[in-house]
């Protein structure tokens, strides 16, 4: 791990989150959390579904916002379930 320390400003959310992960002690659930979270960013950064077409529209409907896309909530859901299965016993 790299102990460089950067300058970047960020909001009170976001610092809250940071000590808030930090504090999660290094064991199998902090490496899902971490994971989670990624692909979480990864989502919301470039929100779309399977239905993306080649020329970029984004599926057949026109009025569609992939930010607020049902489908797209569903890959966050299917992400979670991914990395939090569900224990039966």
């Amino acid at each position: 791990m790299n102990d460089e320390v950067l300058s970047i400003p960020v909001s009170r959310l976001e610092r809250n989150l940071i000590f808030a992960l930090r504090e999660v002690p290094e064991s199998p659930l902090r490496a899902r959390v971490l994971g989670l979270l990624e692909g979480l960013v990864r989502i919301a950064q470039e929100p779309c579904c399977n239905e993306t077409q080649a020329d970029g529209v984004p599926c057949a409907s026109v009025r569609s916002q992939c930010d607020a896309c049902p489908r797209v909530f569903e890959k966050a859901r299917a992400l979670f379930d991914r990395s939090f299965p569900a224990v039966t016993a």
